[in-house]
Formats: C-alpha cells, sequence, structure tokens
C-alpha cells in the first residue's frame, strides 16, 4: 500500500520521540562525567527547560489570562491550583527519565536485532492487560521493573565521588532523584481510598432545595394535556416552549421522578400510584416494535415520530427503570404509611417558598429583594420551624397535618390577597412572573400538606376518631389506642380487622355508655373501609409492578451484532435495516441495557 508524505512524516516523527529521553540522558551524563562545570550547568539548564517548559508555558499563559467577570484573588488562587499538575508532570518526567531512556533503548534494539539478525518474533505484541499482570505492585516487584534507574544513578555517584567530586554540587540532587525513583513510583501507583463525601447542613439543605425544584418540572409538564408523558424540554423564552415530543429515555425517567418524589416526601404514595398509573395506562396505548418502544412520540397525540427507530441506548434505559420502578412499587406494601421524610419534603417545599419571598430566587441585577412583609415571612419560617417538633403518634401526625395546613392555607391567602407588601420593596419593579412564582410554591406548601393528611386518612380513617375519655381508664382500651396508634403498614392495615378484632370484642364487654359504644361501632366500620382501600392498593400496586414487568419484557435480539459481540447503535423499523454503528457493551451510553440484559440472560457475559 502506498504511503502518503504525511504518513511518512508521521513515522519519522514516531522514530525521533523515541529517542528522546535517551538523548536527553546522555547530554545529562556526559556533561557532568566529563565536562566543566559551566558546561555541566549550562546542559542540566537546557535540559531542564525541555523538559518543563510546555507544561510550565501553559501554566503561565493561563495565569496571564484572567477573565473579565473574574475577581483577581480568585483567578490567582485557581490559577495556583492548576499549577500543581503541570509542576508535577514536570518533576515525574525528570525523575522517570532513566527508565523511560531504559524503556526506549531496549525497543530500539529488539526491533534493530530482530530486523537484521534473528528475523524472529516480528509480530511479537504484549498488551497493557499482560504488562500490568506480568509486573508487581508491590515496592519489591517495582525496584525489579525499574532496577535500571537506581544502578545508573548508584554508578554515576560512585565515579564522579573518585574522579569529580565537585561535580556532586551539581548532579547530586538529580542522581538522588533517580536512586528514588522506583520507590516514587510506587507510591504514585497505589490506589487512593475515595474519601467519604461529608456534607455540612447548608449543603444538605441546599441539595434538598434543588431537587424540589426539579420535581416541579415534572408536577408541570407531565400533565394530561401531554397524556401524562414528560415533555423533552422546556423553552423559557418562548411563547410555547413546551417541546410535545418524548423518547423512553424521558418517560423512565419521568416515571423514577415520581418514585424519587414519595421518597423525598414531595407527594403521597396515592398520588404516586395515580400517576404512574397514568402513564403507565399511555404507554399501553402505543405502538411499538417488538416491545419496544421507537426512539421519538409526539405527546399530544401519542404518534410515533419518522423516521421509525428503535434506539438500543432508549430501550435499554427503559428497561431498567422500569426494573427499578417495579421493585420501588412493591416496597410500598410493607412500607409505614407515613414516613418521616414526609416532614422533610415539606420543608423542602418551605424552604424553596421561605428563599422565593425573600427575592433570593431573583437575580442580583433585579435587586433581591423581599417580596413580602416581615409579617409573612415570619409565617413562613415559623411553618419551617415547626416541622422539627412532631409528634410520634398516628392520631397526633394527623392533627399535626392538620395544623400544617392550617397554617399554610393562611400563607396562601396572605399571597394571593396581597397582604405581601414588603417596606423595602418597589412593588413596581415586581413582575407579574415574580407574584406567579410566590404564590406557585405557597399554594404547593397547602396542597402538599393536604396530600399527605388526605392519603393518610383514607387508609387510616381512625386516626381522626378522639376516644371517649372512659375507654382510656380501660386496660383493653389503653392496649388498643396504643395498637392504633401505631404507624402500621400498608399490609398490615389490610389485615388490621383480623389482629384488633380479639382486642375489640373484649373491649365491648367492658363498655357500659352509650358513647363508648357508639365509638367502637364507628371504630369497627372504618377499620373495615381503611382495611378495604389497603386490600384494593395492593392489588393495584401489584398489578402496576406486573405491568412494568410486561413493558421491561422486550427482545434485543435483532439489535445485537453476533458476529461482533456489539449492540448496534439502534434498528431502522422504516428499512427495515440494522444500523451500521456499534456500541462498546460496558463503555458507552448503552452500558446499562448492557448490564440490565447480561443479568436477564438475553447476552452472555463474556
Amino acid at each position: 500500500n502506498p504511503i502518503s508524505a504525511l504518513s511518512w512524516w508521521k513515522i519519522f516523527d514516531n522514530l525521533r520521540r523515541s529517542l528522546v529521553p535517551v538523548a536527553i540522558l546522555l547530554t545529562l551524563l556526559l556533561s557532568w562525567l566529563f565536562g566543566e562545570p559551566v558546561l555541566a550547568i549550562g546542559a542540566t539548564l537546557l535540559v531542564l527547560a525541555v523538559i518543563g517548559a510546555v507544561p510550565l508555558l501553559a501554566a503561565l499563559s493561563d495565569l496571564l489570562r484572567k477573565p473579565a467577570d473574574l475577581p483577581l484573588l480568585t483567578h490567582l488562587r485557581m490559577a495556583a491550583l492548576a499549577l500543581v499538575k503541570p509542576i508535577g508532570q514536570f518533576l515525574c518526567s525528570f525523575i522517570f527519565l532513566p527508565y523511560e531512556a531504559y524503556i526506549s533503548a531496549d525497543a530500539i534494539a529488539r526491533t534493530l536485532a530482530r530486523l537484521f539478525w534473528t528475523k524472529t518474533k516480528m509480530l511479537e505484541w504484549k498488551t497493557s492487560s499482560d504488562a500490568n499482570r506480568s509486573e508487581g505492585h508491590d515496592l519489591p516487584g517495582v525496584m525489579r521493573t525499574m532496577w535500571f534507574a537506581p544502578s545508573l544513578a548508584t554508578l554515576a555517584i560512585l565515579v564522579l565521588a573518585l574522579g569529580k567530586p565537585v561535580m556532586l554540587l551539581i548532579a547530586g540532587p538529580f542522581l538522588g532523584l533517580w536512586l528514588l525513583s522506583p520507590f516514587v513510583a510506587w507510591l504514585l501507583s497505589r490506589t487512593i481510598p475515595a474519601p467519604s463525601v461529608q456534607l455540612s447542613d447548608s449543603q444538605r439543605v441546599f441539595l434538598h432545595k434543588l431537587s424540589r425544584r426539579t420535581w416541579r418540572f415534572f408536577e408541570v409538564f407531565v400533565t394530561a394535556e401531554d397524556n401524562w408523558l414528560p415533555p423533552d424540554n422546556f423553552q423559557e423564552t418562548l411563547a410555547d416552549g413546551v417541546a410535545s415530543r418524548t423518547s423512553p429515555t424521558n418517560i423512565g425517567m419521568a416515571l423514577l421522578a415520581d418514585l424519587a418524589a414519595w421518597d423525598f416526601g414531595y407527594c403521597s404514595a396515592g398520588r404516586l400510584l395515580d400517576r404512574v398509573r397514568k402513564t403507565v395506562s399511555t404507554l399501553a396505548r402505543m405502538e411499538r416494535h417488538r416491545g419496544h418502544f421507537y426512539n421519538w412520540y409526539n405527546t399530544r397525540s401519542l404518534k410515533p415520530l419518522f423516521p421509525l427507530y428503535v434506539s438500543t441506548v432508549d430501550s435499554g434505559n427503559l428497561v431498567g427503570h422500569l426494573l427499578v420502578l417495579r421493585s420501588g412499587l412493591l416496597e410500598l406494601i410493607e412500607t409505614k404509611l407515613l414516613q418521616p421524610r414526609v416532614f422533610g419534603g415539606l420543608g423542602d417545599t418551605a424552604r424553596v417558598l421561605l428563599d422565593v419571598a425573600r427575592g433570593l430566587h431573583r437575580t442580583e441585577q433585579e435587586g433581591r429583594v423581599p417580596l413580602v412583609g416581615a409579617a409573612v415571612l415570619h409565617k413562613i419560617q415559623r411553618f419551617v420551624d415547626d416541622l422539627e417538633i412532631r409528634p410520634d403518634s398516628l392520631s397526633g401526625l394527623a392533627t399535626f397535618l392538620q395544623r400544617l395546613i392550617n397554617q399554610a392555607a393562611e400563607i396562601t391567602s396572605d399571597v394571593n390577597t396581597g397582604r405581601t407588601t414588603s417596606p423595602k420593596m418597589d412593588v413596581g419593579r415586581i413582575s407579574s412572573d415574580q407574584n406567579a412564582e410566590l404564590r406557585w410554591w405557597a399554594s404547593a406548601v397547602e396542597r402538599s400538606c393536604n396530600d399527605h393528611r388526605d392519603d393518610l386518612l383514607q387508609l387510616a380513617a381512625w386516626a381522626s376518631l378522639p376516644p371517649p375519655e372512659p375507654l382510656l381508664h380501660l386496660n383493653e382500651g389503653r392496649e388498643l389506642l396504643a395498637r392504633l396508634n401505631a404507624m402500621p403498614t400498608l399490609r398490615e392495615v389490610a389485615v388490621l380487622p383480623q389482629t384488633v378484632m380479639p382486642l375489640m370484642e373484649a373491649l365491648v364487654k367492658n363498655v357500659t355508655d352509650g358513647a363508648g359504644a357508639s365509638w367502637l361501632r364507628e371504630l369497627r366500620k372504618v377499620i373495615a373501609i381503611s382495611s378495604q382501600r389497603a386490600a384494593d392498593r395492593i392489588k393495584a400496586i401489584e398489578q402496576l409492578a406486573s405491568q412494568c414487568q410486561e413493558f421491561a419484557d422486550m427482545d434485543f435480539s435483532f439489535l445485537f451484532d453476533d458476529a461482533r459481540d456489539l449492540f448496534a447503535i439502534g434498528y431502522n423499523v422504516g428499512d427495515q435495516r440494522l444500523d451500521n454503528s456499534f456500541y462498546d457493551l460496558l463503555a458507552s451510553e448503552a452500558r446499562l441495557a448492557s448490564y440490565v440484559l447480561i443479568a436477564q440472560g438475553q447476552i452472555s457475559q463474556e
């Protein structure tokens, strides 16, 4: 095959670069052993300049180019930190110079001997993984591998000490570094354990508020208008900025966002199941190919967008997301009706409202002055503080949630009726968008409180029944109330009539007043209703989990190239053609698909 002039030049340049370490090492040794001190100093400075010029000049260039919007001290601090890396590269290049020269000289000698003498092992090749396995990683192993550098340094020190001791003042520090080079290499090669992340309280609060703001996107845009599918994006600067198209990856992420919102306490389990049910119902109506959803759909019409294409990445992501969602849904059955994190979620929403009310969401150019008066700010802050002091009993939590609803409703009323003026605030500078932002978060706090209270009473309706005073004096009454006030799981509520019936029967025999008997009849009624609702919810959860499993059972065989043992980018359904580009199994964006399919046994681990 003909080789172009540029290719010839690349070959020549590679050969030249292989001689650089040998030439630099010989320059230093010859100047130290046979030159005068002045020549040795000059040669040493020349070598240091050659090795360090490129990284140090690049660092100096970054130091001199200060961004206009960056403070000088910040720029200097960042430039100083950036200087650490090139200095380290410079030191390593010099410390490992003898070893690099040895490796290059050995390769050159082997190549010339095989080309012009032995004519054998012309295609010998050793991969980096084989070389890594054959070498020891402990200090003795590194010493055996890098024996040349300390041997050369020891020999040079002896020769200079006997023949030219004055030259040790120049060469001694560098020879000492070469003597220690195996130890330095071993030190740098050690596995450094990742430091554990320790977040401060302020950092945790920031991340929680960020997650609550993120969930707002799915609250606002995953609605009936788009068939409970997430739009691909939203452009704030456009009049109609919603991109009414979606992909399997977007759908999977939206479903997991619902699950994460429940985990964080931003929505109740009932609301989670309602949103998931609506999205899954939509998925059942969408056109598919061999179990796979197409790459893009119109969220309004549910029609796939042309060209009809099945993406390996999108399908793999959706499968993984559906399997995670299935596990998360099934966990609801054995989870307490009201998790402590619920109040953390309410706190996140209230803290975002507090930031908006203080004007912290505005830019510095707009002016960060409060949008409300001190009285309203005080109410929001009191709401946040009250979340830290809450009861433990079921009935106490139901009453506490009702109190929070009243506080949130009062805040929302103040915001909506305009009792929000701050003395420092120029009313003319507040846009309708900022008022809408304030109102949205105020209503979000109230809506979340109602959501959690309603869901709790839906499944534990007895929590709103205050017991009559005489029952508290009976042992059976106290035992029954203790059982009912303990936070149950969904499954425990479903079988509650069987577990509390003996206690209720014993209590009925000892109750003589009409109020107590009436309360027990009402209690029996609401327990039966709650138990049936819990059983219905368990059935709905299991049905949704089954649907998730069904949608996740996709056939990936037509996307896998057996000859290459690789996944294709995708499949063009219109042309009935497999894409001619491929993904590495675990080194690409298709890694989730690879992981899941290996776990499912659809492809081999090899």
